[in-house]
């Protein structure tokens, strides 16, 4: 280590032979950093346990003030990655860097209540569990009464945040319709009309049957993209001369810039694949993303072989209008 990191160096801990932590003393908080060696896909079931419960008790030891960095790397102890392995490492690293940071998604609350209101729905709440456990019929008479008003209050506060909540609402989708933003226009669109359209409509086959076998539609919707995407070949060949240019096509790897480049220009707000690695994981940082996915790239470029996951996607129905089997 440098003479700055030794100096500002807490403490050392070896935890395993795949894992080692540290604490630094940086500047405005303290960083705990951890080195791990993840154990490969040719490890046992037992391995990976160890392992990975050996890291989340690590992770949960760290003080929660501090910055928690994690840092990873594949060691195989049999023989050399493939690349089918070091991309699983690579997406298990973003999956779990993405938990440990953001955490799990909670369920929201409705939007359009406002604090006020939730304030009088306790109140509501308590006075009704006071109302339960009350034996005294006097006093229980005295708490429904008191509860019957706070609910009306409740119901009144809730109705005009409602109402007020549509008038922002419609004043944000007139302003969207001006500005040409067409996905917020519907997407406020769809939130105020409340409907919700169910792309799991029935199939039918050749024959005009309905299949609703979940294993027979995906049996259907592979004999239809088989019919549609590969034709026979025709008959009458065109016979095209060789050009006597040749192009200049620059057949080298991608470069680490070019990956930058490439991330960069992803679109937010898009659904993540079968992989679970949204846009927005990778475009935190596209140079660290950049230095985590190019070698990866460039030995996918020189041996010609990609991961099963990028063969891999989503088919979403879209129903339209008409006979929607």
């Amino acid at each position: 280590m440098s003479p700055e990191a030794t100096n500002a160096l807490i403490a050392f801990e070896p935890v395993s032979p795949r894992l080692i932590a540290a604490r630094f003393n940086a500047k405005g908080r303290k960083t705990t950093l951890i080195q791990c060696y993840a154990p490969t896909n040719a490890a046992t079931d037992e391995e990976k346990e160890n392992f990975y419960s050996a890291l989340q008790a690590q992770i949960d030891k760290s003080p929660k003030r501090n910055i928690k960095i994690v840092m990873y790397e594949a060691l195989s102890s049999l023989a050399e990655e493939t690349i089918e392995q070091k991309w699983l490492g690579k997406q298990e690293l973003w999956k779990s860097s993405g938990t440990d940071m953001l955490g799990k998604r909670k369920n929201e609350q409705k939007e359009w209540i406002t604090a006020e209101t939730w304030a009088k729905i306790e109140d509501r709440k308590e006075i009704k569990q006071k109302m339960n456990k009350c034996k005294d019929e006097k006093e229980k008479i005295n708490l429904r009464t008191h509860y019957c008003q706070v609910n009306r209050m409740v119901r009144k506060s809730a109705k005009e945040d409602k109402r007020q909540f549509i008038q922002e609402m419609i004043a944000e989708a007139e302003t969207a319709a001006r500005q040409g933003k067409m996905k917020r226009l519907y997407e406020v669109t769809r939130t105020l009309s409340g409907k919700n359209i169910n792309p799991n409509k029935p199939v039918k086959d050749k024959v005009g049957n309905i299949l609703t076998i979940d294993t027979e539609q995906r049996d259907r919707w592979v004999q239809h993209f088989d019919e549609i995407l590969n034709h026979p070949l025709s008959s009458n060949i065109p016979d095209i001369p060789p050009s006597n240019h040749l192009l200049n096509v620059c057949t080298d790897p991608p470069t680490k810039l070019e990956t930058i480049r490439a991330i960069k220009n992803m679109k937010n707000g898009k659904a993540a694949g079968p992989d679970g690695i949204p846009p927005e994981a990778l475009k935190a940082d596209p140079a660290i993303s950049a230095d985590i996915l190019h070698p990866l790239l460039k030995q996918i470029w020189e041996e010609d072989i990609i991961p099963s996951d990028w063969k891999l996607g989503y088919l979403i129905k879209l129903p339209k209008k008409g006979d929607l089997t």
